[in-house]
């Protein structure tokens, strides 16, 4: 699922924001839902990075990724419509994993291990 931020949702470069998410996985809502949180950290864009982006979400995804910007990579895939676009959503879902796990921050294992199960599913 994918949210955009309003005008008047502003959030601040260089701030951290706790992100909380429920997932429903019983249409009644009968059953409790499944919860995490984690700190998302607000970064400006690199100096490197074009500003003008390619259209095309695999190229896009690609430029982000190499810039380290993992969740904006996935989210130019999200909806992905091409085997291609696909492949890389699956293919940054590891290597997000991966990264979550080196971060020396609290809770970054926790993280990293919920992402290493979704890549497998």
């Amino acid at each position: 699922m994918a949210y955009t931020l309003t005008a008047e949702d502003a959030i601040a470069v260089g701030e951290t924001y706790l992100w909380p998410v429920v997932i429903y996985c019983d249409p009644e809502f009968e059953q409790p839902g499944q919860y995490t949180s984690a700190d998302i950290e607000v970064v400006s864009l690199p100096s490197d990075l074009p500003t003008d982006l390619p259209e095309d979400a695999v190229e896009r995804a690609m430029l982000f990724a190499q810039a380290g910007l993992w969740y904006e990579a996935l989210a130019a895939v999200y909806d992905a419509t091409t085997p291609e676009a696909s492949d890389l959503r699956e293919a940054l879902l590891p290597e997000l994993a991966a990264f979550e796990a080196q971060a020396e921050q609290f809770g970054a294992a926790a993280l990293s291990e919920q992402l290493q199960e979704i890549a497998e599913q």
